[in-house]
């Protein structure tokens, strides 16, 4: 009895040190992630939903799923996303994230951080931009209107972010969808991924 009951505390000991090790892995991870993102920064997650499925098996450009904006609060980052029903009773407003939390392991299974060659000046715009939309309570676009601009989708956002300095310059290929009740245009991760402007800095 007194050796199972030592080996049960044996046990336990090396799972609380394994655990801890990882905690601190894990925040050191962020933590080095957090040096290396910059304003206006993109980031790309592989959702672990249903709806998150449906978006990679429809687009075959990207491993991707969603798409947000990084920007900086008092030296903490931050993502703006369009994303609808993550929580109960979710009113689908446009979010305010840390960093941490958007990357949440319950929600994402891998990342990857694109950058853009614009300059410093047009980045901070589309974060201002980004902010305004999330300050106006816009919602997320459940029609996938690209031309409406009171509702939004993931993608939608990061876009109009910065489109107005770069309406005519910023050029995205949209994925054309067949649906029973007809066609629509949507603007999948992945059409983003593959415009030359923007360029990978971190996967993981």
């Amino acid at each position: 009895m007194k050796f199972f009951f030592s080996l049960t505390i044996f046990v336990l000991f090396c799972i609380n040190i394994l655990s801890c090790g990882l905690i601190k892995s894990k925040n050191s991870e962020l933590s080095q992630l957090n040096s290396q993102v910059q304003n206006g920064d993109l980031i790309f997650r592989r959702g672990r939903s249903a709806e998150s499925q449906a978006v990679i098996l429809t687009d075959r450009k990207s491993r991707y799923s969603h798409v947000g904006i990084i920007f900086f609060e008092s030296e903490i980052p931050f993502v703006i996303h369009a994303v609808p029903g993550e929580k109960p009773n979710d009113n689908n407003f446009i979010k305010k994230e840390k960093l941490t939390e958007f990357l949440n392991p319950k929600k994402a299974s891998e990342f990857a951080i694109y950058r853009s060659d614009f300059s410093k000046d047009i980045k901070n715009r589309a974060v201002l931009n980004a902010i305004q939309f999330f300050e106006n309570k816009l919602t997320f676009d459940d029609k996938y209107d690209f031309n409406s601009d009171n509702q939004l989708y993931c993608t939608e956002l990061v876009l109009k972010a910065f489109q107005p300095d770069l309406f005519k310059s910023l050029t995205i290929k949209s994925t054309n969808l067949n649906f029973i009740f007809g066609n629509i245009n949507v603007i999948m991760p992945g059409n983003i991924i593959e415009n030359p402007h923007f360029f990978k800095i971190i996967n993981h």
